[in-house]
């Protein structure tokens, strides 16, 4: 028997969800699915004794649209955890009200708060965004795309779909084996490595959740991690709602490089010179405009579809 459960977000002003959804790369890894046609997120869940899968929507009024399905009853208490994993994954616990209030004084900017933008599409935990970090370096997004659905192989089904493997799951499997199943290469030493310090609780990630930690002891403690070097620990604090960093590769470089330097790629004190009058948001604004017109090009077609 199927049981089905729908409640509704309510959400600030400057949420989009359209916006969210196409904020990085995220959307394409499993276990996300995206149904373009109809605005609709999929994913299954394996978390704190909650096992559905939940579909994501949105109204007239931009309010998050839960619909959960599950093989066991939904009560209040999964009601509330499948909500807190939403808000997680849509960024709603961050207030971004600072970032528009800025926008204002830099009109060559307005566009980020036309669309809305702010906000980044995470997992429902930081083990997973953490693990999808990993699966980015040095490697190409399809190779990236395979490694996740490869991860995802190894999850718990929850209604014909798999979920994103626990700590537990993918310790144990054998280093090797793990490398060979998911195409991880020399990246699965690593993540094998932070889901056993997970498990062990030397590595407290539900610690790092907490808004009163400072930006910059949480960057030391990513970058201190085997598999995290400045780019992905900055990348990592992005995701989390922490933009002081700016996050430099050879993307970065280019982008600006075309849209500010004529096609010479500037130094990354250039780069830091020209995004410090951003404080706090300096690595979000840069963020902005190396993935501009992409971006724009996606929230429209989304917005034309819908």
């Amino acid at each position: 028997m199927q049981y089905y459960k729908q409640t509704i977000i309510n959400t600030p002003c400057d949420f989009s969800f359209l916006a969210t959804i196409h904020s990085h790369g995220w959307v394409q890894l499993a276990p996300f699915h995206y149904d373009p046609v109809n605005s609709l997120l999929e994913y299954p869940v394996n978390l704190k004794g909650v096992e559905c899968l939940i579909r994501l929507g949105f109204d007239a009024d931009n309010s998050i649209i839960i619909e959960a399905e599950s093989e066991r009853v939904i009560g209040e208490l999964e009601l509330s955890e499948i909500n807190s994993l939403v808000l997680r994954i849509f960024g709603l616990h961050n207030d971004i009200g600072d970032l528009h209030r800025l926008i204002k004084k830099f009109p060559e900017y307005s566009w980020i708060s036309q669309y809305k933008l702010g906000r980044f599409l995470a997992s429902p935990t930081l083990w997973e965004d953490m693990v999808k970090t990993i699966a980015t370096t040095n490697i190409t997004w399809d190779q990236t795309i395979g490694i996740c659905n490869n991860l995802v192989a190894l999850g718990k089904p929850i209604l014909g779909r798999n979920c994103f493997p626990t700590p537990q799951e993918i310790a144990q499997v054998d280093l090797v084996e793990l490398s060979a199943l998911t195409k991880l290469g020399y990246r699965a030493k690593h993540v094998h490595k932070l889901a056993n310090l997970i498990i062990s609780g030397a590595l407290d990630l539900e610690a790092w959740a907490d808004s009163s930690v400072p930006s910059e002891k949480l960057y030391s403690s990513i970058v201190n991690l085997q598999g995290f070097g400045p780019y992905s620990a900055g990348n990592m604090l992005r995701v989390m709602g922490r933009h002081e960093r700016l996050a430099i590769d050879s993307v970065v470089r280019n982008s600006l490089s075309v849209q500010f330097h004529k096609g010479k790629k500037p130094s990354d004190i250039q780069i830091e010179r020209r995004y410090k009058k951003f404080g706090a948001w300096a690595g979000l604004i840069m963020w902005c405009d190396v993935t501009k017109d992409s971006l724009i090009e996606r929230l429209e077609a989304s917005q034309s579809a819908s």
